[in-house]
């Protein structure tokens, strides 16, 4: 199905995203657990809690805003390894027994860089378009501030429990993005006017104009009157051998949409 030449390129794409995960430890980000070889997966630690918006349905006590803060801190940790997730969305970020939100699928994105032979391989449906920025719509490369931007999409689907545009067709939603159009505010307890407008500001249409995660970290933290957001995670970073990030710098593809266990075009 594809030429041999893809084959070896997808195995090696696949090995060295392995290698970074397995680089990454995050109390957000999902643990590496290792790969399988028939067929070619990467494999994750088992998430109990499921996706976000399943585990607010189940836990109606949930914080919202502790929960985005954990992902805010998981995308921050990514962008300071450079490596830009270019996926965002509810459904890549899964939670743990503890109730933290941990993001998953990262990585291809900042990976796949030849739009050539390997997106095929990868059909070339791209990103999920709902939390999408518009510069990629125009054929602009994934970076951190259009991480940023499909923030501020989970930041509504967080506080609205349903995927952003949800009364618009999918294909559609492309052209609505880059006409400017965004998700009306949810009504909800905890989504207070500061918050509603640092969402407004990471969805700006133009990248430059959106914070950066750090910034949106405060931001969210400063509102928050949970207990957790106060306590500082203390980690032992493992360090990232720079080598193996050099490839990953402000890369962009289109790849297939998949959920864990990741598996790959044999």
């Amino acid at each position: 199905m594809y030429a041999r030449g893809d084959q070896e390129k997808i195995k090696e794409l696949f090995y060295r995203e392995a290698i970074v995960w397995k680089h990454l430890s995050h109390p957000n980000i999902v643990p590496f657990k290792g790969v399988t070889f028939d067929p070619l997966q990467l494999v994750s630690e088992w998430m109990p809690g499921g996706e976000l918006r399943e585990h607010i349905r189940n836990n109606p006590g949930a914080d919202p805003t502790s929960l985005l803060i954990g992902i805010a801190e998981g995308l921050a940790y990514l962008h300071s390894y450079e490596v830009i997730h270019g996926d965002l969305e509810g459904p890549n970020i899964l939670v743990d027994t503890s109730g933290h939100a941990r993001i998953t699928d990262f990585g291809l994105a900042s990976i796949v860089r030849d739009p050539g032979s390997v997106a095929s391989a990868f059909d070339g449906s791209g990103h999920a378009p709902r939390w999408t920025a518009p510069e990629i719509f125009r054929g602009g490369p994934a970076s951190k501030k259009s991480d940023v931007f499909s923030f501020a999409m989970v930041i509504f689907e967080v506080f609205s429990g349903t995927v952003p545009f949800h009364d618009i067709a999918a294909p559609a939603v492309t052209t609505s993005i880059m006409d400017g159009e965004r998700p009306s505010r949810p009504t909800h307890p905890s989504l207070i006017d500061p918050l509603w407008k640092l969402t407004q500001r990471c969805w700006k249409d133009t990248a430059k104009d959106r914070p950066e995660m750090q910034e949106v970290i405060k931001e969210l933290k400063g509102m928050s009157t949970h207990p957790s957001a106060y306590t500082t995670n203390l980690l032992t970073l493992t360090e990232v051998p720079n080598r193996l990030l050099r490839p990953f710098r402000r890369r962009h593809h289109h790849h297939h949409h998949h959920h864990h266990p990741k598996s790959y075009p044999q």
